[in-house]
């Protein structure tokens, strides 16, 4: 019997499988030949003339209890491949030994365990039963190799040990409740299997990417395992025909050490070069580490990308909303410290829990543990603080009443409230601009806007100031100009078209004291410079018709929103000779109240009256303005080479981390969120068994 494989997969040979194939052989079905019933019941009277026959030919009868379970038929040998009597069973029709002398004690074994499966009416392997589907009642025939498939998609899927499905118990559970023909699949078949997969889905992504006829925007993170082995993780994010965003892995390569900017470059561009894109790519998204921003430049002469480079490279907006938080929370560490330590005397005790259980119980309040703060994941320490806020006199004087000195002050609590309620804005900035099915590129600028807002309310608190100038000066450092993206996708916002995105620069500067580097002239003149490009590219020979809305825009609830809503819009104007079409959207008045506008499919449903403006949408509103979908891997790849398997070849975590991605795009459950850590911090409740934790 040849290696299993799937009908569209190509056999790849693994080393340590040749042993395992021979071993899966011996106890794998042959088809059934067509003179007799595969589910043929036993047959006494059948037995009987066989033995019957057997003396006539002078052989001694059989009388072992198993030749009622079996018959002796040719088959193949599983090792010679030559033709010999074997022991066929009668029910599941697997073949075994029949050497002279060898006894009967497998075969006993076997239908043992093969006759109550089947006891009741046996099953044919073949046999069609009714399977509910999404159509209705159809048919269903067991595959072995279709299962076989689903497994490793499941086993990547769910970060489960390749080992998982060679287990006894699992193999009995399966068989019990599912399908009685199910046989355990060995660890070195199942990452066959799992490789094999993730070779057949790649090769029709690439297939998707040659007829691609749109732009990419990729993001790519580096990442070291436990194994101190450094990862190259690169995410493609593009618009489909459907004009819907997608989101795929398409790489998490060993990237060699050093890992300067030519180590980047090379590994991201072999990328590049199998996925056919080198001249799809739109932008990349990095972090702000050096050997990212120093790879820039080798990409911008070997890709010649559009926009004349100007949005090619985006810094990481969450990065950078990291650092300015990071600072202000090392500023008030001892605050922070003193709280994360009262939270810690209440929870690493049982009794101390049960007493402070009471505590709330007399103050009228639910009673609840307070887990601290991961250090390196600011969100955490903002979770923290909204939990444990409302119980702060609470923990005060239960903490300093069982201790000698005074733990924690009134002014902790003060300082770190005046925090939490600072902190909102880039927490709510870090949740919106980390979207995976939306594009965020457009509301980057408003993001921008909200935090230097909080920053001019919040400048001249005496409690406050100090970490309000030092934040701020971390945020110019970085921010002092908005980026042309933002400010592309912005005036491709219909909500706020030129004169919104005009007000938000304005606004944003004066709040931080700054001359704003880009100018709204700066962005509309690149604009037609692109659209010249595009028009000549995409020509359709169509002019825009129809006349647009004169009617004001009411834009969506929100800081940046109702700002924008106290503006009156004026009409625009084109400082060039551009198209009709892109003067027609600069003067358009969008009525559009709609906080949660899909803003692609707006633009799907425009391409009539903008042909040419609404591809140059679609590109622009693809890119990223956040690497959280590449961070977002790391967690996965924390999970599956983890310490009992930092052995793992880099090819089969790549294969793993891919098929998990792309199960997880099929299903649109690749979202990220803080749903888990916000479960971790509110749903604590001190409960009568509570004990040290």
């Amino acid at each position: 019997m040849a290696s299993p494989n799937f009908p569209y997969f190509t056999v790849i040979p693994e080393l340590g499988d040749e042993a395992f194939f021979e071993e899966e052989e011996e106890m794998m079905p042959s088809n059934p030949t067509p003179t007799e019933p595969e589910n043929a019941p036993v047959d006494n009277a059948s037995v009987h003339n066989e033995e019957a026959g057997d003396r006539s030919r002078g052989k001694r009868p059989r009388t072992s209890p198993a030749w009622q379970h079996f018959t002796e038929e040719p088959r193949p040998n599983p090792k010679t491949g030559e033709m010999e009597n074997r022991a066929v069973c009668k029910y599941c029709k697997k073949h075994f030994s029949n050497k002279k002398g060898g006894g009967t004690g497998h075969l006993d074994r076997h239908w043992k365990a093969c006759l109550p499966l089947h006891q009741g009416g046996s099953v044919d392997s073949r046999q069609q039963t009714l399977s509910l589907t999404s159509h209705g009642l159809q048919n269903f025939t067991y595959d072995a190799q279709r299962a076989r498939e689903a497994l490793a998609k499941f086993l990547a899927s769910a970060e489960l040990p390749l080992s998982f499905a060679d287990d006894a118990s699992f193999e009995e559970f399966i068989q019990i409740a599912f399908c009685p023909q199910f046989k355990r699949v060995s660890r070195n078949t199942t990452r066959s299997d799992c490789m094999k997969v993730f070779y057949a889905m790649r090769q029709s992504l690439v297939d998707n990417f040659r007829t691609f006829n749109a732009t990419v925007s990729c993001t790519s993170d580096l990442w070291e395992g436990c194994n101190k082995t450094g990862y190259l993780c690169v995410t493609a994010h593009y618009v489909d025909d459907d004009w819907v965003l997608q989101k795929r892995i398409i790489g998490f390569r060993l990237c060699p050490y050093p890992h300067n900017a030519t180590a980047i470059f090379n590994t991201i561009m072999e990328i590049f070069g199998f996925y056919g894109i080198e001249d799809k790519v739109l932008t990349i998204t990095f972090d702000n580490a050096s050997a990212n921003t120093a790879a820039i430049n080798l990409f911008k002469r070997s890709l010649k990308p559009a926009f004349g480079g100007e949005i090619f490279h985006q810094r990481c907006a969450c990065h950078i909303i990291n650092l300015v938080v990071q600072a202000g929370i090392e500023h008030i560490s001892i605050n922070l410290t003193n709280i994360r330590e009262a939270l810690s005397f209440i929870s690493s005790s049982g009794a101390r829990l049960q007493e402070f259980k009471q505590y709330c119980r007399n103050s009228q309040m639910r009673a609840r543990k307070f887990p601290t703060d991961v250090r390196h994941r600011w969100n955490s320490t903002y979770l923290m603080l909204k939990a444990a806020l409302p119980y702060s006199q609470l923990i005060t004087t239960y903490v300093n009443s069982k201790n000698d000195q005074i733990l924690i002050f009134d002014s902790d609590w003060q300082i770190a409230e005046y925090f939490f309620k600072f902190l909102e804005v880039f927490y709510n900035a870090t949740e919106l601009l980390s979207g995976v099915y939306y594009p965020t590129a457009h509301l980057a600028l408003h993001q921008l806007f909200n935090i230097s807002e909080t920053f001019s309310y919040y400048r001249d608190t005496e409690l406050f100031k100090n970490i309000v100038n030092l934040m701020e000066n971390k945020f110019k450092n970085y921010w002092s100009g908005c980026p042309m993206l933002y400010a592309l996708a912005t005036i491709l916002d219909p909500r706020c078209g030129v004169d919104g995105t005009e007000s938000l620069m304005t606004a944003t500067a004066e709040n931080l004291n700054i001359d704003m580097q880009l100018s709204i002239t700066d962005a509309k003149k690149m604009l037609e410079k692109v659209f010249s490009l595009y028009e000549v590219k995409y020509s359709t020979g169509q002019k825009e018709q129809g006349t647009s809305s004169s009617t004001t825009s009411s834009g969506p609830k929100g800081s940046s929103w109702s700002f924008l809503k106290k503006k009156e819009k004026t009409a625009g104007s084109s400082s060039t000779q551009a198209s009709t079409e892109l003067v027609k959207y600069f003067e358009a008045n969008f009525v559009i109240d709609d906080d949660k506008l899909d803003i692609l499919q707006w633009w799907k449903s425009k391409t009539d009256r903008f042909p040419t403006l609404s591809i140059i949408a679609r590109d622009i509103l693809t890119t990223p303005v956040s690497t959280v979908a590449s961070e977002q891997a790391f967690s996965a790849s924390n999970r599956i080479l983890d310490e009992k398997r930092s052995r793992m070849h880099p090819d089969i975590l790549e294969g793993l981390m891919c098929v998990k991605d792309w199960e997880d795009a099929r299903r649109r459950k690749q979202q990220y969120t803080d749903d888990s850590m916000q479960e971790y911090f509110s749903n604590l409740e001190i409960t009568e068994s509570s004990g040290s934790t």
